[in-house]
This record gives C-alpha cells, sequence and structure tokens, in this order.
C-alpha cells in the first residue's frame, strides 16, 4: 500500500541495520579486558566450592556435637536437646570370597549438631 510515495509497512518495520547488534570499538575493547581479566565483571559474589561447603559442614557438625556432650554434661536438665537420632544406612558386608566390602553411612544428629551445621553454613556464605 503507499501513502504519500512511501510504502506503509516501510514505515512500521525497522530498518535493516536495527535487526543486528552494532559492535563498536568501545563494546570491542570492553570484551577484550573482561577477557584478559584487567576488569571484574558485573557478577553477584562468588563462594568458594562445594567441597569447601562439605568439609565446613561436616566440621560444624562435629563441634556442634562436642558442644552438646560438654553442655548436656554440664546441665543434665538440658539432655532433651542432646538426645541423639540415628539416620541412614545400616553397616553391611558384602563377602565375595576372595575379598570382601563393607558398606554403610550414618548420621547421627542432634539439636546441637543442626546448630553446627546452620552456623557453619552461615560461615560458609560470609567467606
Amino acid at each position: 500500500m503507499d501513502i504519500g510515495g512511501e510504502s506503509f509497512l516501510w514505515e512500521f518495520s525497522p530498518p535493516l541495520s536495527n535487526l543486528f547488534l552494532p559492535i563498536t570499538n568501545a563494546k570491542l575493547e570492553k570484551t577484550k579486558a573482561l577477557l584478559e581479566g584487567n576488569i571484574m565483571a558485573n557478577r553477584s559474589h562468588a563462594y568458594p566450592g562445594w567441597q569447601v561447603l562439605l568439609l565446613l559442614l561436616v566440621v560444624g557438625g562435629i563441634i556442634g556435637g562436642w558442644i552438646g556432650d560438654l553442655i548436656v554434661g554440664l546441665w543434665p536438665a538440658l539432655g532433651i536437646l542432646g538426645k541423639v537420632q540415628s539416620v541412614g544406612i545400616p553397616e553391611f558386608t558384602l563377602n565375595l570370597q576372595v575379598f570382601s566390602l563393607t558398606f554403610g553411612f550414618m548420621l547421627h544428629i542432634s539439636f546441637f549438631t543442626i546448630l553446627g551445621f546452620i552456623l557453619s553454613y552461615l560461615g560458609y556464605k560470609r567467606l
């Protein structure tokens, strides 16, 4: 459809140059600097790996259990907080005559162990 000597469709469709993002020298320089490590990218805080988290959780659980045993030993009235619940796969042995394999995993959880897990996770988030 022609309106005033120009196509009606042409007025509402974007020019071909806008279909592709123009790459300017400034954008190329910034990308090059990012790849070389000269400037920092806009990222959120990067946490250490999952191995560090696992180590902190194990250490936090152990220390929490020790503190729980100490507190329950000093104040026997808090014995309910020191009650331990065991969760996991009980130990079993597979005997193959040439060698034997033993499998099992038990997690002994108490209030103080969970408190140690939480505190170690919060410490991980602060790293």
